[in-house]
C-alpha cells in the first residue's frame, strides 16, 4: 500500500524526519568506524554474483545506477524521498563523484554518475600535506569530533610506531572514493536504517544489490539523462519533468547549482555556464525533452496511446541548430516514453565502438568463443528488427525490450 504523501516540507514534522540525514556522521570509537570494508573486488561481503564491468582506466566514466525496494511494494513518502535525494548528493560529495541527474520514485530510484579516475583521486591527497586535505574532505561527511577522533588515532599509532596500521586506515577511507559499489552501498544503507528508524521497522529495504550500466558520452549520455529525468512522467505523476521535485531536471530548474553544473555537463557545456548567463546547456535540454513531450503520450508496446496527451504549445520560439542536434531522433524520442530494459539490462549502452572497447577491456567475463561484442538497439515496435536510433548494447535484448 503507497504512504500518504506529505506536500509541505516545510513542516515541522517534516522537518525533525530529516534532521537525521542532514546531520553529520558522529564518531563511533568502536575500532574500524572508518573503514566501510569491502572485498578487493569491490563487492561487498555477503554479496554474490559476478563482478560488475568495469570502464576504461585513466578517463572518467559514466554509469546509470539503479535500486528497487523489496518486491517494490515498499513505497516513500515525500519526506523519504527528500532524505533519499539528500543522502545521493551528500555521499557523493564524500566519495568524490559527481551526481549528473537522478530520480527518487515511489519504490525506486535512479541516478547517473560521473565516476573519476581513482589513481587521480588518489594523487589528491598524496604528499606531505595529502594527509591533512584528506582529513578535511573527511569533514564534509563527518562530524568534527569524528575527523578530531581520526586525527587522535593516526597520532597514536605512529607514536607507537604502528605506521602500516595508519596507513592503512588512511587507504581505507581513500578506497571508499570514486567507487561506484562503495557509493550505492552506502547511499543505501545509510537510508535504510533511516527509513527503518522512522518506520520502526526491521531488516532489508532493497530487493538487490543495484542494477548499473556503463554509458558513453555524447548521444548515449544525454539520451539516459533524459530517460532518467522522465521517470516521473513514464509514472503519470506529472506531465513535464519540470514539475517534478526529486529529479535532476526538476532540482535544477528551482535554482539548485549541482543540478545546474550536472546538466551542463550532460550537454557538454563548461560545467558553470548556467551561473555565467550562457544558458545553452538549458535551452537545449529543454528542447530535448519538448521534442518528447510535444509528441503523443505515453504509448504502450501494442501502440495504445495514453489517454492524457500532452498539448503542443503554439507560442514556442523556433529552435536554433544546436538544440536541433540535442533532440533525440524520432525513434529515440518514443522509446523513451516507455520502461525501456536497455536503459538499465543493457549492461553497456553507447556507440558501436564504445561497447566493444568496454567487451575488450572485460574480455574475461564473457564465454570464449561469444560472436558479438555490441548489438544495435531492436526496433521499438518490431523487436526482431535491428532499430536506428544509432545506439548500441553489449546485451542483445531480442525479446521483452519493454519491461511492464
Amino acid at each position: 500500500m503507497k504512504t500518504p504523501q506529505v506536500t509541505d516540507l516545510s513542516d515541522a514534522n517534516a522537518k525533525d524526519a530529516l534532521v537525521g540525514v542532514n546531520a553529520k556522521t558522529a564518531a563511533n570509537l568502536g575500532a574500524g568506524w572508518w573503514d566501510r570494508r569491502m572485498d578487493v573486488d569491490g563487492v561487498s561481503r555477503g554479496t554474490k554474483g559476478r563482478r560488475r564491468l568495469l570502464a576504461a582506466k585513466d578517463t572518467p566514466s559514466f554509469y546509470h545506477a539503479m535500486s528497487r525496494t523489496v518486491g517494490g511494494e515498499i513505497f516513500f513518502d515525500d519526506v523519504e524521498k527528500e532524505a533519499l535525494k539528500t543522502l545521493i548528493w551528500k555521499l557523493a560529495r564524500f566519495c568524490k563523484i559527481r551526481v549528473l541527474t537522478y530520480a527518487v520514485m515511489g519504490n525506486h530510484f535512479h541516478v547517473l554518475l560521473e565516476i573519476p579516475d581513482k589513481e587521480k583521486i588518489t594523487e589528491q591527497f598524496s604528499g606531505p600535506e595529502g594527509e591533512e586535505r584528506l582529513l578535511t574532505h573527511v569533514g564534509c561527511l563527518y562530524s568534527k569530533s569524528a575527523v578530531a577522533s581520526l586525527r587522535s588515532e593516526l597520532k597514536r599509532l605512529r607514536e607507537q610506531g604502528r605506521h602500516s596500521d595508519a596507513a592503512a586506515i588512511v587507504d581505507s577511507i581513500i578506497t571508499r572514493m570514486a567507487d561506484l559499489s562503495r557509493y550505492m552501498k552506502e547511499v543505501k544503507e545509510r537510508f535504510t536504517r533511516w527509513y527503518n528508524k522512522r518506520r520502526g521497522r526491521k531488516g532489508t529495504l532493497w530487493m538487490d544489490r543495484f542494477k548499473s550500466v556503463i554509458v558513453g558520452d555524447g548521444e548515449a549520455l544525454r539520451t539516459m539523462a533524459l530517460y532518467i529525468d522522465l521517470n516521473p512522467v513514464r509514472a503519470e505523476i506529472v506531465k513535464d519533468p519540470a514539475d517534478y521535485r526529486w529529479c535532476g531536471w526538476g532540482e535544477a530548474l528551482s535554482g539548485s547549482r549541482r543540478a545546474k553544473r550536472g546538466t551542463c555537463r550532460i550537454m557538454e557545456c563548461a560545467v558553470d555556464s548556467w551561473e555565467q548567463g550562457k544558458p545553452e546547456a538549458r535551452t537545449n535540454y529543454k528542447a530535448a525533452l519538448e521534442s518528447i513531450l510535444d509528441g503523443e503520450r505515453i504509448n504502450t508496446p501494442s501502440g495504445d496511446a495514453s489517454p492524457t496527451p500532452v498539448a503542443k504549445s503554439s507560442d514556442r520560439r523556433p529552435k536554433t541548430t544546436a538544440e536541433s542536434k540535442a533532440k533525440p531522433s524520432s525513434e529515440l524520442r518514443s522509446l523513451l516514453l516507455h520502461r525501456v530494459r536497455y536503459f538499465t539490462d543493457g549492461a553497456v549502452i553507447g556507440s558501436k565502438r564504445f561497447v566493444e572497447s568496454i567487451f575488450e577491456a572485460n574480455r574475461k567475463q564473457f564465454p570464449e568463443g561469444r560472436s558479438y561484442s555490441s548489438q544495435p538497439f531492436r526496433d521499438t515496435k518490431e523487436p526482431t528488427r535491428r532499430g536506428k536510433t544509432g545506439l548500441h548494447s553489449l546485451k542483445d535484448l531480442r525479446i521483452d525490450i519493454y519491461r511492464q
